[in-house]
């Protein structure tokens, strides 16, 4: 593929200034074979039995009073992610797959990737019968400080990354 072919010719004579290499290929979505398996993900979890309406577990409390254990969406999901661009779609399918709106945050490395990506499932959602804002990008860390004020819309925040990144959001 063309994208391969450059993108291998890129990351063996080029790093960017304070770059590393291993940085550049974590950004690097022409890497062969990365593309494709970032695809094969989302058709994965497109192919998964919807996860909402599960009845895990059922009990009668009482005369007339059963209790249910019901599987649904938690709601607007805010996702804090270190400069990884695949994991844009990866959540995103997994999101939209379980019924959650979902606000991305992926490192300030791969700012662009991630609101290319972004556009791009926006651009398909306009074709379902979901909003074209039901998955949604922020980048800078400010945007993120706003958010986690925002308690009565974000209902979950989920940072994946490292110890420093997990302590970080935590505080």
């Amino acid at each position: 593929m063309l994208i391969e072919k450059i993108s291998r010719t890129l990351s063996e004579t080029w790093t960017p200034v304070g770059m590393s290499k291993p940085m550049l290929n974590r950004l690097d979505l022409g890497q062969p074979g990365k593309w494709e398996q970032m695809l094969k993900g989302v058709t994965d979890v497109a192919d998964l039995l919807d996860p909402t309406g599960i009845i895990s577990y059922a009990s009668e409390l009482d005369d007339n009073l059963a209790l249910y254990r019901v599987s649904c969406p938690i709601g607007v999901l805010l996702v804090i992610f270190e400069a990884r661009p695949e994991v844009v779609v990866n959540i995103a399918a997994l999101a939209i797959k379980s019924g959650n709106a979902a606000i991305l945050k992926g490192g300030k490395e791969s700012n662009r990737t991630t609101a290319e990506l972004a556009k791009a499932i926006s651009e398909g959602l306009r074709r379902s019968s979901l909003p074209a804002t039901y998955i949604q990008t922020v980048q800078t860390r400010a945007e993120v400080s706003a958010l986690l004020a925002l308690d009565q819309f974000i209902d979950l925040v989920i940072p994946r990354g490292s110890n420093e990144l997990v302590r970080n959001i935590q505080n």
